[in-house]
């Protein structure tokens, strides 16, 4: 058994996906089918909750040197606050997950 954790939101039971999009666009309130967003610790749910409330995230750049931030490289990252979110919304929750192989 292993023990992992994911985040909940609080009015509508629903779990936080696992997206392609980024975590920070995530809409409790939309449908999603994508299984949850697994976390190893709490601590790294927590950090998840604290950037989805500051809003949604949007890291632009461009680059050609082989630094991550040399003389030619550029990255502006953008935060877009959304009024209708609160940490209080959602909740860390710790699940076990438990498999067995077929012979």
């Amino acid at each position: 058994m292993a023990e992992f954790f994911v985040i909940r939101h609080k009015a509508t039971q629903t779990l936080m996906p696992e997206t392609r999009s980024g975590y920070s666009y995530w809409e409790p309130l939309e449908k999603y089918k994508n299984p949850p967003r697994l976390f190893l610790s709490a601590l790294a749910a927590r950090r998840s909750i604290a950037a989805w409330y500051q809003g949604t995230f949007a890291m632009r750049g461009y680059g050609g040197g082989g630094s991550i931030l040399g003389d030619d490289e550029y990255l502006e990252i953008e935060i877009t606050p959304k009024a209708d979110r609160s940490k209080g919304d959602l909740e860390v929750c710790a699940v076990n997950l438990a498999w067995e192989t077929k012979k």
